[in-house]
């Protein structure tokens, strides 16, 4: 059973803005949400602000803010987070006008209170397991590294970027991906190809549960397994058809599908039904307009 799901936006920015950062939305939402079970579910996902604070200048001004209040919500299910500061480095450069680079470094502490899953834990370091319960803890720092360039022509474009998310954190994998990207100009229309790849490096489960001892440390043995596994994040490559069309000088409008194909990985803290029946592809339609202001 593959998955299709639709999405409409509208995005507006100032007309001197140099790069968009609805990258930084993704990044950090990735070390919460980096599975395409996600996508798959028909239950409500909702995000109630995603971002950061990133200034900077030139010849001008370079300033953009976005904020994420704290909590995050996925199959009707709500999850308090936390992240404290949000402290970063970005670089910005631009050659012969049409040729961009950016790197940036963003770290974090954060917290995702998981209420059935710290109850466990509690119970687990009751009877003694400390390891297992600190792996079941959603608490400490992430850093984001990421390396950027762009070349703009009148007749086509081309883009590639890197990035890596680093965590502390057991439930929290190490993902490391990057997208390519290609397009032809034919005006007022835009035709782009993109191929986008991720990477998780999770971190192995706790080993202090003894198994084959007794009846009791057994069930006790297979339900730590059975939440880790549950909590891990998988792979992910996607492929990216778009069309944008310059409609105006101020208004353009686009349109994308993409096709996700990855492993069937949990990182929602929830159980997906009928994961049978999931082929592990998911296809997504997009349509938006951009106003230029």
């Amino acid at each position: 059973m593959a998955c299709d799901g639709i999405l409409i936006w509208l995005f507006l920015k100032p007309m001197n803005a140099k790069l968009n950062d609805k990258l930084s939305a993704a990044l950090l939402c990735s070390c919460l949400l980096a599975s395409p079970a996600a996508l798959a579910s028909s239950e409500k996902l909702e995000l109630s602000g995603f971002g950061r604070v990133v200034a900077g200048f030139t010849d001008d001004a370079d300033v953009s803010f976005e904020g994420y209040e704290n909590e995050l919500s996925f199959q009707d299910r709500r999850y308090v987070t936390n992240i404290d500061g949000l402290p970063g480095l970005v670089f910005n450069g631009v050659y012969n006008t049409n040729v961009r680079f950016r790197a940036s470094y963003t770290t974090a502490d954060f917290s995702v209170n998981l209420a059935e899953i710290s109850a466990f834990a509690d119970q687990l370091r009751s009877f003694g397991f400390a390891e297992s319960a600190d792996s079941l803890t959603m608490e400490g720092e992430f850093d984001i590294y990421q390396v950027g360039l762009a070349l703009d022509e009148l007749e086509y474009n081309l883009a590639w970027e890197w990035m890596k998310i680093e965590s502390d954190t057991v439930l929290a994998p190490n993902i490391e991906s990057y997208y390519v990207q290609g397009g032809l100009v034919f005006q007022p229309f835009t035709v782009h190809l993109t191929y986008a790849d991720m990477a998780t490096n999770p971190q192995s489960a706790a080993t202090d549960i003894p198994l084959g001892l007794a009846p009791d440390l057994d069930q006790l043995y297979y339900a730590y397994q059975t939440v880790f596994a549950r909590t891990q994040a998988a792979d992910l490559e996607s492929v990216t058809l778009g069309v944008r069309w310059d409609a105006g000088v101020r208004v353009a409008f686009k349109a994308e599908v993409t096709h996700y194909r990855g492993a069937l990985g949990i990182s929602t803290f929830e159980a997906l039904g009928d994961r049978d029946a999931f082929d592990e592809r998911v296809n997504l339609y997009q349509v938006g307009m951009e106003f230029v202001f």
